[in-house]
């Protein structure tokens, strides 16, 4: 009996210690889901830094780099054919207007051209005759006519022949350098061949791209002063000479410039520099941290802090200053906007902010 007793106990003594283990696991779990619970909401609310925009003034100055280009190039092509007999240029010099470059044959148009003068004198002599006998009524007055026509068809032909022996002798149109040449002697020329290229650096143009903003403030004629890079310390005067009616996908708008090429700084086409376009006056511009901007700078937005959630908001911005970006719409001097935790975050959400 006695031994009956004590298996009785320590079962009882078993289930007692069960049930407890039990009643502490069971609180414990409550526990743990109450934390996840509290940490669920904790972590729904995103940390971010802030910052209020900066009015800073802005000197109405514009500095963009360029690349400088000859003020005149030309592809010279042939407009005669014929065999190059003479080359009188090499490839680098400079050569004049109207000087020569070659000389192409041109023995057979000289030889249709002496029989065209001949022609031509043959045709006069007899229209003389036909005068003559007109007031003898030998000939007809329709005789006659045919035979201005014929004098005519002549004259034609002899122009014709003289202006094509001319171009057998390739003439440079503009002044400037040699920067290819396509000829030797030897060489057989078609209508259309190319010849030589020429290139005028007396002046030079510079073209840069401007954005809309700033275009509008252009005029031509208006003074630019043009740095070389070859030349940093030294400053050409150039004016407007070209503004683009169109712009391209970045709106931005082409505008040229040109500039005399001096002697003391001789520059070449294809060497690079910096036109800086200055307004003579200062303005104050709203600016912010360029690390606030979210998606691109084409199509740039921020957000804002809306009590205690943020606003996604569409900004327009305009030109850079250090590590700022001016913003010409969108945001008021007020306005609290998120510098840091963007990556975090949608239009919407609950944020709070970290001093």
């Amino acid at each position: 009996m006695e031994k009956i007793r004590v298996i009785i106990g320590s079962i009882v003594a078993v289930l007692l210690i069960g049930a407890l283990i039990a009643w502490k696991l069971s609180s414990n779990k409550k526990e743990m889901e109450k934390d996840a619970a509290v940490a669920t909401i904790k972590t729904s609310v995103y940390p971010v830094t802030v910052v209020l925009p900066k009015l800073q003034k802005l000197d109405n100055k514009i500095a963009e780099n360029g690349v400088f280009k000859p003020l005149k190039q030309l592809n010279f092509l042939s407009e005669s054919s014929g065999r190059v007999l003479d080359v009188q240029v090499k490839k680098g010099q400079f050569i004049h207007a109207n000087e020569m470059i070659a000389q192409l044959d041109n023995k057979q148009i000289r030889i249709d051209l002496d029989l065209a003068k001949k022609t031509l004198a043959k045709n006069l002599s007899d229209m003389e005759k036909f005068e003559k006998m007109l007031t003898s009524n030998a000939v007809n007055a329709q005789q006659v006519a045919d035979q201005r026509l014929t004098i005519a068809n002549s004259e034609a032909n002899v122009s014709t022949l003289k202006r094509k022996l001319n171009t057998t002798v390739l003439l440079a149109p503009i002044s400037g350098y040699i920067n290819e040449l396509n000829i030797e002697v030897g060489t057989y020329l078609s209508p259309g061949t190319p010849i030589a290229e020429i290139v005028d650096i007396s002046s030079l143009k510079m073209e840069v791209m401007l954005l809309d903003k700033d275009v509008a403030k252009i005029r031509n004629g208006q003074s630019v002063d043009i740095k070389a890079d070859l030349y940093p310390n030294d400053v050409i005067s150039g004016k407007v000479t070209s503004i683009a009616s169109v712009g391209d996908a970045a709106r931005k708008f082409g505008v040229e410039v040109t500039l005399p090429n001096q002697k003391t700084m001789l520059l070449k086409a294809g060497m690079t520099g910096k036109a800086r376009f200055d307004f003579k006056n200062t303005k104050e511009a709203l600016f912010i941290p360029g690390n606030c901007i979210v998606g691109s700078i084409q199509d740039a937005k921020v957000f804002v802090i809306n009590g205690d959630k943020v606003s996604l908001r569409p900004i327009v911005v305009g030109s850079s200053l250090n590590e700022n970006i001016e913003v010409i719409s969108g945001l008021l001097p007020t306005d609290q906007v998120v510098t840091s935790g963007q990556l975090n975050i949608i239009d919407g959400s609950p944020i709070s902010i970290i001093k």
